[in-house]
């Protein structure tokens, strides 16, 4: 059987598909007919030399708003070859529609003619992509469909082209849509081999698309020449970044190397994935100048009004009406779908918090300017210290009682990044002795005589302090016993909190019914929101709800001190008695 190479999708077919003459495949050619023609460039960019370029341009009322004078401008643009390629040879790999062509969605096609934007020397104009859209958009079947594009389409020789993960689920994803999608084609299934965890094209040597998971395997040495990242808001941990630099830095020796990232919002702003965001949010303002970067990012505005509203579904949603409806959107945001999940996974939006255990706002609401705490009538002092000697953060807070309304303010230290990595350093460890000053500092007061100041200071942190003479100071027995016993000896009323569920199940919901009724007061320290923002409501074996680390582990120590706070406020006077050593 003679087979022959459309110059334009790239397949290989029976020398029959072809008119004499053509290079393109007669379903190439059927359409090309089928599609408006584009405008003529202008005169001074009349040819480009690049296989299948071709000049496009439209009113770009099917691309996001960032970028629609883009499209009105025209281009030049290896696209169409690409759209052609995948609406030929691609099928669906799930769904209704398993095994029927693609047909693909007029926003994916204007994003494909702008992904393949060419320069003057008829190379891709972009390097990195970020695309983002909301749950169930079709983002990893497009990732998919693309995949294999680069491995069996493209010109570049002997292509690598990794479909990377967080973790094993998601790779799966993202792979076996691929593998699906060239089982179920039958021309896709005559020029490719579907393995485990690859697939390749025995035609074109050294042509591979690799299932990678992050911190799966070693992946050093390899020549990759596009790497397709799939739900990036998901790498989190150190393994995933360590692969992500890794398959980065494995396409330096490509001509035209592209790193295609595709996700939806996610809430921890640490992340690459937010880090990206924000970059292409200031690219695409033309604050940063970036001609390499292309950001294309699907979300409702944060002015929307309603977030349940059809227009702030609508911006987030290119392909509603084909894949997602407004309808199942109302039925999958009501309870126990909280807001700030419908907002990440169905309007694409950033939140805050991984699984918010306060009510949108509420924390922010009791932000006051001047909280001041002193001892006076009528008025109770506690404190408590949730303490880590190492890989951890340490937070000291100090809660005032005065008729119904709780005053808190607190001191972090938590562990510093290293420079070179800016991965937390493993070396840390907690200055105990600061810790200790500060204390006593605050309970005895400053102007006293103690080797905690020095010329009326804390030697901690340099301020004078007027004693406070705290009714008791509440502390984890299960770390600093040794040192609690030292300032027991000078004289601190210190009280053993175990964090059992007895103690932080009522501790927790005191916290949240003050912040939620708005009778707890602080000044706004962003360590310390960060801290309550960052810990989670979890069921408590004994019944009830606890607040504990989410599954990224941030540092939310200031939020378990200040519920410890609550615990020793919420004791008669008389029942919160030191542990006397």
């Amino acid at each position: 059987m003679s087979l022959r190479r459309c110059r334009l999708c790239g397949a290989h077919r029976e020398a029959t598909e072809f008119r004499a003459g053509r290079a393109r495949c007669r379903d190439c050619e059927r359409l090309s007919r089928q599609r408006k023609t584009s405008a003529q460039p202008p005169p001074d960019l009349r040819s480009i030399s690049a296989p299948g370029a071709a000049w496009h341009q439209c009113d770009g009322g099917d691309i996001q708003a960032a970028h629609q004078n883009v499209h009105r401008r025209g281009f030049w643009t290896g696209g169409a070859r690409v759209i052609a390629w995948i609406e030929t040879l691609c099928v669906y790999p799930d769904g209704p529609l398993q095994g029927r062509p693609v047909e693909l969605i007029p926003w994916q096609r204007e994003a494909i003619f702008q992904l393949f934007m060419l320069r003057a020397d008829g190379l891709r104009q972009y390097r990195r992509a970020l695309w983002g859209v909301a749950k169930k958009n079709a983002k990893t079947t497009i990732g998919a469909w693309l995949a294999l594009y680069f491995l069996a389409g493209d010109d570049e020789p002997t292509p690598v082209i990794p479909c990377a993960a967080a973790n094993d689920d998601q790779a799966d994803l993202v792979f076996n849509a691929a593998k699906m999608t060239a089982e179920l084609s039958p021309q896709l299934a005559l020029i490719t081999e579907r393995w485990e965890r690859e697939i390749l094209v025995p035609s074109r040597p050294g042509a591979r698309l690799l299932r990678v998971a992050a911190g799966g395997g070693n992946l050093d040495g390899k020549n990759i020449s596009v790497a397709i990242f799939d739900e990036l808001h998901e790498w989190t941990t150190a393994k995933s970044t360590t692969t992500f630099t890794v398959l980065n830095r494995g396409m330096i020796a490509r001509r035209q190397p592209l790193a295609f990232m595709i996700t939806t919002a996610g809430w921890d702003q640490e992340t690459i994935a937010y880090q990206l965001y924000d970059y292409g949010r200031k690219v695409n303002a033309g604050e940063i100048d970036d001609p390499t970067f292309f950001f294309l990012w699907y979300e409702a505005l944060e002015t929307a009004g309603d977030y349940r509203s059809h227009a702030a579904f609508d911006a987030a949603n290119p392909s509603a009406g084909v894949t997602v409806s407004y309808e199942r959107f109302l039925e999958d945001s009501r309870p126990p779908m909280k807001e700030h999940e419908a907002r990440r996974y169905h309007l694409n939006q950033w939140t805050e918090v991984e699984a918010a255990w306060l009510p949108p706002g509420a924390w922010e609401a009791c932000a006051h300017d001047d909280v001041v705490i002193e001892p006076g009538p009528g008025r109770r002092l506690v404190a408590a210290i949730d303490a880590a000697t190492k890989h951890d953060s340490t937070a000291l807070v100090v809660a005032l009682l005065e008729g119904a309304r709780v005053r808190v303010r607190a001191r972090l230290w938590e562990r510093p990044a290293d420079p070179m990595t800016g991965q937390p350093r493993e070396d840390w460890r907690l200055p105990i002795d600061e810790l200790g000053h500060h204390l006593r500092s605050l309970h005895f007061g400053t102007a006293t005589e103690g080797d905690w100041c020095e010329a009326g200071a804390c030697r901690c942190c340099g301020e004078p302090f007027p004693p406070l003479g705290f009714e008791s100071v509440g502390y984890d027995p299960a770390f600093i016993s040794w040192e609690a016993g030292r300032w027991a000896e000078d004289g601190l009323p210190m009280v053993e909190i175990p964090q059992t569920a007895q103690r932080m199940v009522p501790a927790s919901q005191a916290l949240y019914e003050r912040i939620a009724q708005g009778l707890l007061e602080h000044d706004g320290d962003p360590a310390l929101a960060r801290h309550i923002r960052n810990a989670v409501a979890t069921e408590s074996s004994a019944g009830g709800w606890r607040l504990a680390k989410g599954k990224a582990r941030k540092p939310m120590d200031a939020a378990i001190a200040t519920a410890m706070c609550l615990y020793l406020l919420s004791q008669p006077v008389e029942d919160v008695e030191p542990h006397i050593y």
